[in-house]
């Protein structure tokens, strides 16, 4: 720890649901020191946010702490009393949260959110706390601070929502913060400056930080030590440059080489007529007036965009939270009305039949807990696209649905569950044979797999090719990875600031990027690879002369 102080101390930590159940997280125990940055890592469902919610006393109803010791600053947190560990949260610890549109209050402005436990708590004067505050939403690269601070969160894109709630953690200056998946949102460029905000902290402010992710690469490259978990057990926990170097336990080696292995997308029968034509589109939106009687002003989420998709062809359109991704596919959808441009889907203009379009067209949402609903079971949330036609007859129905879980690999078992029993990849697997029974022709996919461990992502993007082989449907995928690009898209498109700025081949533009902002995201983004031997390392991607 070199001399510094201990922040967090976990000794031998058991949680479990009841108090005769099996652990759920089994005699965990780590060690944090001031400025030091300490990633869990491991699969949906090892443990990583239960362990995180234990430290902060925000377990899940019905888990308890079953075993174990849990300090920081000194202090014993197990068993504290509500009042005392809410005045903790804040004050000493902060967290951030995989699902920024969940933990932020839809009927509270954006700038009343950051400022008012900096208020509340006397900490800050309403003036400091103003200033603080823009000031850190300008560190997370906000656009236009001043004029988000006046927003509502509905009105921001999900990965500025996650700047916002990074913000807001960091308004108190706490001595541990704890961040889970704080950068699933963000694109490569944004997610290396939002690691890199959260180590100037820990090294200005000496603030601990627990960095949850499923994400080995990433986090490697950014944490001081490595805490690997599976099944709510600790597998290993070394020094970073050592796991990469030389990987302990074989299921860390599989996390790794989950991450390095490449999977360019297979060859694809594309038709040569395209189902959707994207001609000079722009979209604009009402900016919030202050008074009713000031002048109204837009702003341009998408200038004049121009695409096509055809039969069995996957575009990526990539950018980074705010470009205008998910506002085109709403477009394209008849979800979003554009300004000017127009949308032509299946042959036709998407403003002529929307209800057409939507037929034709299935939307595959970022967020599969939250897209579907939670009192429908796996069977029913599948069936229910086929239910609009009243002709339908629930023999052909039934069989229709068993045959798309089938195509999907979900089994029999599952049919009767609902989405909190199923992990984060089979309720993925759901909401897309719900967007492929009624067989479209043209799927949106809007960061299917951005929430999704490394191991359960290539998984899915199997199965999507496998799916659009068989399906002969067209695919516009959202994203802002660009690995899952490099994976699945024929051709991409690059958005920045509504516009597009580069498109092409995937893997001519790959090869050699013309747009200098292509080529900032490329850079950013990290490289696993294996060593000669049996070790891994990072390596960057390097360019030369960049177009303006």
């Amino acid at each position: 720890m070199n001399g510094a102080a201990t922040i967090l101390q976990v000794e031998d930590v058991s949680v479990s649901f009841g108090a005769n159940a099996p652990r759920v997280l089994d005699g965990v125990s780590l060690q944090l020191a001031a400025g030091k940055v300490l990633a869990i890592v491991g699969e949906s469902g090892s443990g990583k946010t239960l362990l995180a919610r234990s430290i902060i006393g925000l377990l899940p109803p019905g888990a308890m702490v079953r075993s174990g010791r849990i300090e920081l600053l000194g202090q014993d947190l197990t068993g504290l009393p509500g009042a005392a560990m809410r005045k903790l949260r804040g004050d000493q610890v902060s967290m951030i949260f995989q699902e920024p549109q969940v933990s932020l209050n839809p009927v509270v402005r954006i700038g009343r959110q950051l400022t008012e436990a900096a208020i509340e708590r006397r900490v800050l004067t309403p003036d400091a706390a103003r200033r603080r505050a823009l000031d850190l939403l300008e560190r997370v690269k906000i656009p236009d601070p001043a004029d988000v601070m006046k927003r509502y969160p509905h009105e921001l894109s999900g990965g500025m929502c996650q700047r916002v709630m990074i913000a807001a953690a960091l308004m108190l200056e706490p001595a541990l913060l704890i961040a889970d998946e704080p950068t699933t949102a963000l694109d490569c460029a944004v997610q290396r400056d939002v690691l890199e905000v959260m180590l100037e902290a820990a090294r200005r402010e000496d603030t601990a930080v627990l960095l949850i992710s499923h994400d080995l690469g990433l986090v490697a490259g950014h944490a001081d030590d490595v805490l690997v978990l599976k099944a709510g057990s600790l597998v290993e926990k070394r020094a970073a440059r050592d796991i990469l170097a030389s990987p302990a336990a074989d299921y860390t080696r599989e996390l790794l080489e989950a991450a390095t292995v490449a999977r360019p997308a297979s060859p694809r029968d594309v038709g040569s007529n395209p189902v959707c034509t994207v001609d000079g589109v722009t979209i604009d939106y009402p900016v919030r007036r202050d008074w009713p009687w000031q002048e109204q002003r837009f702003h341009r989420a998408v200038d004049n965009v121009s695409l096509d998709i055809r039969r069995g062809e996957t575009v990526a359109v990539v950018g980074e939270s705010g470009s205008g991704k998910t506002t085109l596919g709403m477009a394209i959808l008849g979800l979003v009305a554009p300004t000017g441009g127009t949308i032509m889907v299946d042959g036709e203009p998407v403003s002529t039949d929307p209800r057409r379009t939507r037929r034709f067209t299935q939307l595959v949402f970022q967020n599969p807990y939250a897209a579907l609903s939670p009192r429908k079971t796996v069977r029913e949330s599948v069936a229910e696209p086929l239910l609009v036609d009243r002709s339908a007859d629930a023999v052909s129905v039934a069989a229709r649905t068993r045959a798309m879980l089938d195509d999907v690999g979900l089994p029999a078992a599952l049919d009767d569950r609902r989405p909190h029993e199923l992990s984060g990849g089979q309720r993925q697997r759901v909401s897309i044979a719900r967007a492929l029974i009624t067989q479209p022709g043209l799927v949106i996919a809007d960061e299917p797999v951005s929430a999704l461990d490394v191991t359960i992502q290539a998984q899915i993007l199997g199965l999507f090719a496998r799916l659009q082989a068989s399906h002969g449907f067209a695919c516009l995928f959202v994203t802002h990875d660009l690995g899952v690009v490099e994976a699945v898209a024929d051709r991409v498109v690059v958005l920045k600031q509504g516009r597009v700025v580069e498109s092409g081949d995937t893997q001519a533009v790959f090869a050699n990027p013309r747009h200098a902002y292509t080529r900032e995201l490329l850079t950013a983004m990290p490289v696993l690879q294996p060593d000669t031997g049996s070790g891994f390392h990072i390596v960057n991607r390097h360019f030369g002369g960049v177009s303006p």
